[in-house]
């Protein structure tokens, strides 16, 4: 859609994509610019023949890429993100609405009122009962995700009337362009905003999407984006605060969050990539070294005895090659010793000396710290 048509439609657009008509959710400006952490209440969902597949159809909770076991560890990774909010999500959030209320009243709790919480979760749950609690609890925004297969369900767009920030989160599914129309037609008067997202195909939801065809070489299925854009002119003339969602957007905006979390964690010595990976120096242990099986024996070993080990190892090498104390660290997670690029170079000699391997690695600023290139030295 050209600069012209654009204006004339009276839209605007992102740097990221984002096509847009009046204002858009705070939930919005907050995802464009990296800050928002996604917390995956719970696979479970309401339908008995949902897929099992990775995170759906289990009871465990994430933040962004790391699983949670205690409540604690969400602040942590809240804090890591450097997020100014949050988006509660899963398969059907409100079936453990309990953890909703409780995450929710922490996260004000600990960041203060003006921390943003978003929850986005279907229809099916929903009753003034429940809207109650979740706002009670200090919510901020909720967004719908309607199912075409449960249009009894829309009726309870009524109990959300009463409530301004409510989004209605609406996928482009080619073929239901009349019924995409009749969905806004419902929510008309009951909610203020609409989001319109480009249709991708995803592990969970392949056996849905099985009969669409997507575009070459993506997973973006095809003539979503017409049909989004067709829906955003028809919310426009519903008189809805709309706006529409490329896949590419998402895209950007993981980008975006992995450089600001890179920037959080990364150690003084470490180099953050325009993509939001990490670079740094790192010294591994010749028998706990990036392979096939790395995750799976870093998960078996008895991690208490190598820390120690690696600590022995950090002042001697201190001592030896004079290294200031911030210049190098232990990584208690994948027991291996991070340090600066240039000292491993320098000193790879000396290093493989001592039994050690040196290594150059760049990497996300993932919990796991997953490796995009290890080149040993």
């Amino acid at each position: 859609m050209g600069g012209t048509v654009l204006v004339k439609a009276g839209l605007k657009q992102s740097k990221f994509g984002l096509l847009k008509k009046g204002n858009t959710p705070k939930s919005i400006d907050s995802l464009e610019k990296g800050k928002t952490a996604v917390i995956f209440v719970t696979g479970i969902s309401y339908q008995k023949d949902a897929p099992i597949v990775g995170r759906y159809g289990k009871d465990f909770t994430y933040v962004n890429e790391k699983r949670i076991l205690k409540k604690q560890e969400i602040l942590e990774e809240v804090k890591l993100a450097n997020a100014e909010a949050v988006i509660l999500t899963g398969a059907d959030p409100l079936t453990k609405i309990d953890r909703c209320v409780s995450f929710t009243e922490m996260l004000k709790k600990q960041f203060g009122s003006q921390f943003h919480v978003t929850l986005s979760c279907p229809l099916k749950l929903i009753t003034p009962q429940r809207l109650e609690r979740l706002f009670g609890s200090g919510l901020d925004e909720l967004q719908v995700r309607p199912d075409f297969k449960e249009k009894a369900d829309w009726s309870k767009m009524r109990y959300l009337a009463k409530y301004a920030e409510v989004v209605l989160d609406l996928e482009a599914f080619p073929g239901k362009e009349a019924e995409c129309k009749k969905l806004l037609d419902h929510a008309q008067g009951k909610i203020k905003y609409v989001i319109i997202k480009e249709l991708e195909k995803k592990d969970y939801n392949t056996s849905l999407l099985a009969h669409l065809k997507t575009k070459k070489d993506s997973s973006i299925v095809e003539g979503s984006e017409n049909l989004a854009r067709a829906l955003l002119q028809y919310a426009n003339k519903k008189n809805f605060s709309a706006c529409y969602i490329p896949v590419s957007l998402y895209q950007e905006v993981h980008e975006q969050r992995m450089k600001v979390k890179a920037k959080s964690i990364a150690k003084k010595y470490a180099k953050v990539t325009i993509k939001g990976t990490i670079k740094h120096g790192v010294i591994y242990l010749p028998d706990i070294m990036p392979c096939a099986e790395y995750q799976l024996k870093l998960g078996m070993i008895n991690k208490k005895n190598v820390i120690k080990k690696l600590f022995r190892i950090k002042r001697d090498l201190q001592r030896e090659l004079n290294i200031q104390f911030d210049m190098v660290d232990v990584d208690e997670q994948k027991l291996r010793l991070t340090t600066d690029a240039l000292l491993v170079q320098h000193h790879a000699s000396f290093l493989k000396n001592m039994k050690l391997q040196p290594a150059l690695v760049e990497e996300y600023p993932t919990h796991n710290a997953a490796e995009l290139k290890v080149q040993l030295l």
